[in-house]
């Protein structure tokens, strides 16, 4: 619909797009953004949006990167390249001590999810040897 307005400036108001705009079939891109987990500052290619929620967690409501990779593959993206890019993030770290020394295990990626879980039993070991004993990590 068409309205002339003063001036000679015609206003025409056509009805909003109820359909997003296709994709190209082969459709690449890469965004950058923080997200809950991943390596930092590295380029990772992921085709769908499971692989994504793999590698860099849940949509996180802190960021735009989950619900933005979320929608780049409901309209038809097929690959996607993220980097994930953190301020001050710090990998978890554990030390546990030993007789004059200690084993720090450390996160492999920095951020609140990345935490480390450890347990030392000495289960299945023999009484002689001290310096032996059973790591368990978990994720």
């Amino acid at each position: 619909m068409s309205d002339a307005v003063d001036h000679g400036i015609t206003v025409t108001e056509i009805a909003a797009m109820d359909q997003p705009i296709d994709a190209c079939p082969e459709s690449t891109a890469a965004f950058v953004g923080r997200a809950l987990r991943g390596p930092l500052n590295t380029p990772i290619l992921v085709n769908n949006f499971a692989e994504f929620r793999r590698r860099f967690g849940d949509v996180w409501g802190r960021s735009s990167l989950g619900p933005a990779a979320k929608q780049f593959f409901e309209h038809g993206g097929k690959r996607l390249h993220i980097v994930r890019v953190a301020n001050g993030a710090r990998g978890a770290m554990l030390c546990l001590p030993a007789s004059g020394s200690a084993l720090v295990l450390r996160a492999v990626d920095p951020g609140s999810t990345e935490y480390i879980r450890a347990a030392v039993d000495y289960d299945g070991i023999a009484g002689e040897n001290e310096d032996l004993f059973n790591l368990t990590l978990q994720r």
